[in-house]
């Protein structure tokens, strides 16, 4: 019988937890609120980052299909330059008149009357008569041979990316 107990001692005995306290659940609540706003802000980054990216991209890609077209056309071999400035050039491709020109209102470069690109900052043309030649201003000399060709646009961020090739004049 010795392990039955007649009487029973509360000496002691101690207050257990039964859950948080409100400065408890407070700080968490707090921890938790900077963490997020923290996540947040770097979400925000990514996406920003990504916008930009994204917009500077179709903008090299707008500058490279231009720039492409261009050299294409003036490249051709029946290619003859019948006059030209510094953001204009009119030429004739297989008996058909054609000009390539820019307007600075609506920042567009334009092919004959359709719109070859646009949010162009600036559209310049230079004439050569060799490669390592003086520049002339305008085209007005049957020796011009190469022009060069700059088309400045506006990307994100106000960034500037400028395009330049130099192309030879078939014949």
């Amino acid at each position: 019988m010795d392990n039955y107990k007649c009487h029973d001692y509360k000496v002691g005995l101690t207050k257990q937890k039964a859950g948080f306290t409100l400065l408890e659940v407070i700080l968490c609540i707090l921890i938790v609120g900077i963490l997020g706003a923290v996540a947040g802000m770097g979400i925000t980054n990514i996406v920003r980052a990504y916008d930009i990216s994204r917009t500077n991209s179709e903008t090299f890609h707008r500058g490279q299909l231009a720039m492409t077209r261009i050299a294409k056309e003036l490249k051709d071999p029946s290619t003859e330059i019948s006059s030209g400035g510094s953001e204009l050039i009119r030429y004739d491709r297989e008996g058909i008149e054609r000009e390539l020109s820019f307007d600075a209102d609506s920042k567009s470069l334009y092919f004959d009357s359709d719109i070859l690109s646009d949010h162009i900052v600036s559209f310049e043309l230079t004439y050569y008569s060799a490669y390592d030649s003086v520049s002339i201003s305008s085209f007005g000399s049957i020796n011009t041979r190469i022009v060069q060709v700059i088309l400045k646009y506006e990307g994100a961020g106000n960034h500037i990316a400028t395009f330049q090739d130099r192309v030879y004049i078939g014949k």
